[in-house]
This record gives structure tokens, sequence and C-alpha cells, in this order.
């Protein structure tokens, strides 16, 4: 299996601004966001752990989901990536 990158959800493009947690207070959220540095390259930021399709270890959990704007965009069908 290999990571779909721009076509899933989780993925953080280059230049992207990616708090990987939820925060519960808007002002809270919005004064990290104003702080945090843009990605200097794309990476999985899949906050549930490793996925297995970025590392290959057959002991994470697959966490694809499908960014469905990006499969729409490019004319993929919705589950062009699903296993």
């Amino acid at each position: 299996m290999q990571c779909p990158k721009k076509y899933c959800f989780h993925w953080v493009e280059e230049g992207d601004i990616h708090l990987p947690f939820v925060i519960s207070d808007i002002k809270k959220a919005m004064k990290m966001a104003n702080k945090a540095i843009p990605a200097k390259e794309g990476y999985c930021g899949c906050s549930f752990g490793s996925c297995i399709r970025n590392s290959n270890d057959p002991t994470n959990n697959d966490w694809y989901e499908p960014h469905e704007i990006e499969l729409e965009k490019d004319r993929l069908p919705l589950d062009h990536f699903k296993h």
C-alpha cells in the first residue's frame, strides 16, 4: 500500500498550517494558528497515529480518508484509493 498524499484528508501540503490536535477554544486555536509555521514539505498529518500507507509497518492502522475535493478535481472516483 502506498500513501496517496494529496488525495488523503490527513495529508499536509508544503506551505499549509497544520495543528495536529483539536482545540475547543476558538480564540486559543486562532492564536496558536497565527503563530504556527507553514510546513516546509508535505507530510502525513494524521493525529490518530502512524498510517500503514506511510510507514509500511503492518502493525499500523490504515488511516486513509478520501479528500473528496482533490479526488473530484482530478476526476477520480471517491473509492479510488480504498483497499
